[in-house]
């Protein structure tokens, strides 16, 4: 019988889709010269891993252990240097000069604070839908939440 889990299967015709798109795109596919930037992405990989582990950790360890502290302020710092480093690079891992236009810089922070708004949205939608007394409805209440915040977001 159909179940629950035959929502995966949603997955099938999207990668289809995807594949089609992608060879109707014709993408050039010519191998580029720039050599990888290893420095950049190992400082991106260990201040962003810094960050996350003091953000996850700090309510076990207590925000002003000093655990916390240090994974998150050597985080900090690992991503200033990175972005200074990146500055350096004739072959950036990222272009971070882009943040220099006000207009790209600005259209950013206002994803950036879109995007924290609504999580709580996306979260206390999800605990209400499963609390709920009419079961039934579940899936749909969270339709009119999810689909115009991820086709205005995308």
């Amino acid at each position: 019988g159909i179940s629950w889990r035959w929502i995966f299967f949603i997955n099938v015709p999207v990668a289809g889709i995807g594949l089609v798109l992608t060879l109707v795109a014709k993408v050039d596919d010519r191998r580029r010269r720039e050599p990888i930037d290893l420095v950049g992405a190992l400082l991106v990989a260990v201040g962003a891993g810094a960050l996350v582990v003091g953000l996850q950790q700090a309510s076990s360890w207590g925000w002003s252990d000093l655990k916390t502290l240090v994974c998150l302020a050597g985080g900090v710092i690992v991503l200033g240097v990175f972005v200074e480093v990146e500055r350096a690079r004739a072959n950036p891992l990222v272009r971070v000069r882009f943040f220099e236009n006000r207009t790209f810089r600005s259209q950013n922070v206002i994803l950036f604070f879109a995007s924290a708004a609504f999580v709580p949205v996306f979260f206390f939608a999800s605990v209400y839908a499963q609390v709920s007394p009419v079961k039934l409805w579940n899936g749909p209440f969270i339709l009119p939440v999810n689909g115009p915040i991820s086709t205005a977001f995308g």
